[in-house]
């Protein structure tokens, strides 16, 4: 679960953060969750996780929350953080200028786990979701879904408005660095797995 190259976890599913969407998904018992790497110097894992591990990767004190939104809240959270990359005139798939300055914001990107998705930065911004499926069908933009995230998320933050003032389902008021600890510790051996639900491509 070690991060070698920060882009590189964005762009295509990674052990790393298909483990702590299914930390979240365990935790809040709902089957879609969505998270973010929060900086680039994020190690990941390495063999044996201490708490030094969890802190120096999970750096906010966040909460989890249990939000029920729609399919077309999911897409468009799902278009908003495809905004983050960018093409350069190459085709080479960058990171947004705007995510970086005036202050890096490498956070308002998610990935998510529990549905399945292609983002086609070939595609203009606002159209690159591509593929979007929830249990092998087209997710329904009007069907209501529970997703957990974390509470800033869950509150609009990183202006994802669309989750603003939604029903909360369930709040889980414990930090997120103590649950990844405790789960960690309940489970001691943990799998390393990749399903490879969602990828970006130019």
């Amino acid at each position: 679960m070690q991060i070698s190259d920060a882009m590189q976890t964005r762009l295509q599913d990674h052990p790393f953060i298909e483990f702590i969407n299914k930390i979240q998904m365990d935790i809040a018992n709902v089957s879609i969750s969505c998270t973010s790497l929060f900086h680039n110097t994020s190690p990941g894992f390495p063999t044996y996780v201490t708490m030094r591990d969890i802190v120096s990767n999970y750096i906010y004190p966040n909460t989890l929350k249990v939000i029920r939104i729609t399919g077309a809240d999911i897409k468009d959270a799902l278009e908003l953080s495809a905004s983050y990359f960018t093409l350069k005139e190459d085709g080479t798939i960058i990171v947004n200028p705007s995510y970086i300055e005036p202050k890096p914001q490498h956070y308002n990107y998610d990935m998510w786990e529990g549905i399945s998705y292609v983002l086609n930065i070939s595609k203009p911004i606002g159209e690159r979701v591509e593929s979007l499926q929830y249990k092998g069908t087209p997710l329904n933009m009007n069907e209501e879904y529970e997703v957990v995230m974390n509470n800033y998320r869950a509150s609009g933050g990183g202006n994802f408005f669309m989750f603003q003032n939604k029903p909360v389902i369930k709040d889980i008021p414990t930090d997120m660095s103590e649950l990844i600890a405790n789960y960690i510790l309940k489970h001691k051996k943990i799998e390393a797995t990749v399903n490879n639900n969602w990828k970006v491509i130019n």
